[in-house]
């Protein structure tokens, strides 16, 4: 149990900063491909953040800079299912382990209890 909350607050401690590193990259790189027609600065829409977007930019550019959060937060969505498919294929190995390791234990047991008889003496 305590593996798993070791594991879920690294997780989480690793993830956010990766996650907020790749949507501010991704949004800077689709503004500058977006908005630089229009002649505002990626820098400014980024810096003000989203509540403040619609007091930057208007019309055309608005919705080109709406667009280019919804391609960032995609790229993000797209970190965190790749995260969940390793998890779910890493946990797929570990419980084919533990069953393979069952299954081996169970057959020396059988194996060692077949020996035991084999090699019985028979009492007089």
């Amino acid at each position: 149990m305590s593996i798993i909350l070791i594991c879920q607050n690294i997780g989480a401690a690793v993830a956010l900063p990766v996650a907020n590193a790749i949507f501010s990259n991704t949004l800077r790189r689709q503004l500058q491909e977006c908005i630089e027609a229009f002649g505002v600065d990626p820098d400014v829409i980024v810096g003000s953040g989203v509540r403040s977007i619609r007091a930057i930019v208007s019309g055309d550019q608005l919705s080109a800079t709406l667009q280019a959060y919804c391609n960032s937060i995609d790229i993000v969505m797209y970190l965190g299912i790749a995260v969940a498919v390793a998890a779910f294929a890493l946990a797929l190995k570990i419980s084919r382990r533990r069953k393979s390791s069952k299954t081996e234990n169970l057959r020396s047991r059988q194996t060692a209890s077949k020996l035991a008889a084999l090699f019985k003496i028979p009492s007089e």
